[in-house]
């Protein structure tokens, strides 16, 4: 089953620097509230590919006016998020115009201690007057006060955990958690993204093996499943997952904020994955330089062996995504060239799909973990 590619289409803004200021002066935010499925993260020692929240890519799906604030939090339940400052700074933060991205659940199930049962759990029976319940608890805690500041609230259901049944469908794992926000959503007449849904959907056409390539992989092979997190995404699922939010508010009337984009592919650019790709095999040399990267020496060093070739014109489109098509092409010439075993490959030609992901996993990894961007203990611990 092939993983879902989206082509990208991008726009270039030219604006006077007045234009600019007065864009800043009108526009508006969207604040993301929620767990860890959605909130920033930095370099992760327990990982060998990192966890990634589908806020950090949001960016890329709605217009350039508009300012996204994620407040999102590691292991946060819609109660445990009001003892947090970054939910003072949503109260602050909100202004007419604004809108206000609510999406708990996966925390607001937990009650396996005391602890949890004293801050984060929530009951999902009852309704929006029902004190401890799940629904009082996004009703009051966030949906009004969004209304409160002439602000607009939307709520979403929580993403699938990468849990199948036997027949192959994907395990609804909430319980009737995002059934709660849905019915919320309706009784307030409050826009509902169907994030469970969408989530299940592409989980299902993708099938297992496939979704896997969306989430983070532990370095102990004996945490999550087999080393595989089934809950938390890696950044290449983040990105996807957020063009999915983006295609979500466009469902439901919302496109006025989004960009029309879709999801551009790979997290790395064709140039930073051949470089990578030099580094590790060793490669020297020194090749006819392309037009558009003339002094990335690892370009020319992949032209001198094979690695790369460029098109008519001497161009490398070095800062465009790297596509799928693209790292299978690399990755059957890098193989080639090392005279290593070359993965078998498909009717196209191409490495298979499982085997030029390996490689991928491989260098994204090399490429972030170099960041020094190191995570507190604190977030570490945040399993959800």
């Amino acid at each position: 089953m092939k993983l879902k590619k989206f082509l990208a289409l991008t726009s270039l803004f030219i604006f006077t620097t007045g234009a600019v200021n007065a864009m800043a002066e009108n526009a508006k935010k969207i604040i993301i509230v929620g767990d860890s499925t959605a909130c920033e993260y930095g370099y992760d020692d327990n990982y060998a590919l990192p966890r990634a929240g589908w806020g950090m890519y949001f960016n890329e799906y709605v217009k350039d006016d508009i300012e996204i604030v994620n407040l999102a939090k590691s292991g946060r339940s819609s109660k445990s998020f009001k003892s947090e400052e970054n939910y003072t700074q949503m109260l602050d933060s909100l202004s007419e115009g604004d809108y206000l991205f609510i999406q708990f659940g996966h925390n607001d199930q937990k009650k396996s201690s005391e602890e949890d049962l004293a801050t984060r759990y929530t009951d999902p029976e009852g309704d929006k007057e029902t004190e401890g319940s799940f629904k009082n608890s996004l009703y009051e805690g966030y949906v009004q006060k969004a209304v409160e500041k002439d602000a607009t609230p939307v709520l979403l259901t929580p993403i699938s955990r990468l849990k199948y049944n036997e027949d192959g469908t994907v395990n609804d794992s909430h319980g009737i958690y995002d059934d709660a926000v849905r019915e919320l959503a309706s009784e307030l007449n409050v826009t509902c993204l169907d994030m469970t849904k969408a989530t299940e959907d592409v989980y299902e056409i993708n099938g297992e093996e496939s979704s896997s390539a969306f989430h983070a992989i532990y370095k102990d092979n004996t945490k999550g499943k087999d080393g595989l997190d089934t809950t938390h995404l890696n950044h290449y699922g983040a990105n996807v997952i957020a063009s999915l939010v983006a295609l979500e508010m466009e469902r439901n009337d919302l496109d006025s904020l989004t960009n029309g984009s879709n999801y551009s592919g790979y997290t790395i650019s064709r140039a930073d994955f051949v470089k990578e790709l030099v580094r590790l095999a060793g490669f020297e040399g020194e090749g006819e330089p392309f037009a558009d990267a003339p002094d990335v020496k690892e370009l020319t060093a992949a032209r001198a062996v094979g690695l790369t070739v460029g098109t008519g014109d001497n161009r490398f489109s070095p800062d465009s995504p790297l596509t799928f098509e693209d790292m299978n092409r690399f990755i059957e010439r890098f193989n080639t060239i090392k005279n290593e075993d070359v993965p078998e490959v498909g009717e196209t030609g191409n490495v298979q799909e499982s085997q030029a992901y390996d490689m991928y996993l491989k260098i994204y990894t090399a490429l972030h973990t170099a960041s020094g961007n190191v995570q507190s203990d604190d977030e570490i611990e945040k399993v959800e």
